[in-house]
């Protein structure tokens, strides 16, 4: 048995933050970065109201596992 499937899921920060643009997909909205699409999550603070849009410009920040990205507005 694999014990990492067991462990919580950890965020790297890249060392250097990486702009990528939002599209939408049948799957919902999915950050376009190096010729493919990522699921992504949202780094936000408490409070803040965000609203996100295809073609929208956003920051990649770090990685949360092998297909889903860290992103700001």
């Amino acid at each position: 048995m694999n014990g990492d499937f067991f462990r919580p899921k950890t965020i790297r920060n890249l060392p250097q933050r990486v702009a990528a643009k939002l599209e939408a997909s049948e799957a919902g909205m999915r950050v376009a970065y190096g010729g493919t699409s990522w699921r992504f999550k949202l780094l936000v603070s408490m409070g803040q109201i965000i609203q996100l849009l295809p073609g929208q410009t956003v920051t990649i920040v770090g990685v949360e596992d092998t297909s889903t990205l860290i992103i700001e507005v």
